[in-house]
């Protein structure tokens, strides 16, 4: 009975310490997957969380905005009516006007846009239609010309159209 109190944990022992090594990695293994499963999901997540804020976002303003922020046709054809008199004037406010309403509409699909960085703007144009993506183009080129995005849509829309 001695025996089995002395020499038996002794023999766990060695038994253990030759196997550890074995018992190290299969801990490693198990712990990579998770990690790689983890981002994984993380991706996910940032991808599919960053589309559905960004849809919602765009509700939020087209309700908020309602069927009064579009110019009406009457707005329109007033100042396209202008007198050449007023010249240069006339030219600027009607280029102010074209603005607002695309920065209005870019507004609608990007809130804040004019507001943005170059590098906030581009992570979400992977959310937006191509022709959301032609809004935005048109609006930035119009505007500030920030080549990154410019460069961007260009691309997203090159891989739609290569896609399909």
């Amino acid at each position: 009975m001695f025996d089995a109190f002395i020499f038996a944990p002794a023999e766990a022992l060695v038994t253990a310490a030759g196997d550890i090594e074995a018992v190290a990695e299969r801990g490693r293994q198990r712990v990579a997957q998770q990690l790689a499963n983890a981002k994984v999901i993380g991706q996910m997540a940032v991808t599919f969380g960053t589309q559905e804020i960004s849809r919602r976002a765009k509700d939020l303003i087209s309700r908020a905005n309602g069927p009064s922020a579009q110019p009406s046709a009457s707005e329109s054809d007033q100042e396209a009516k202008a007198p050449s008199s007023e010249g240069a004037s006339a030219r600027t406010k009607t280029r102010a006007t074209e603005t607002q309403s695309a920065r209005g509409t870019v507004d609608h699909l990007i809130p804040g846009y004019d507001d943005l960085s170059a590098s906030q703007v581009v992570r979400l144009l992977a959310g937006l239609t191509p022709e959301e993506l032609e809004e935005v183009a048109t609006h930035e080129g119009a505007s500030r010309r920030r080549m990154t995005i410019l460069n961007r849509i260009r691309q997203l829309t090159t891989v739609d159209h290569e896609g399909a």
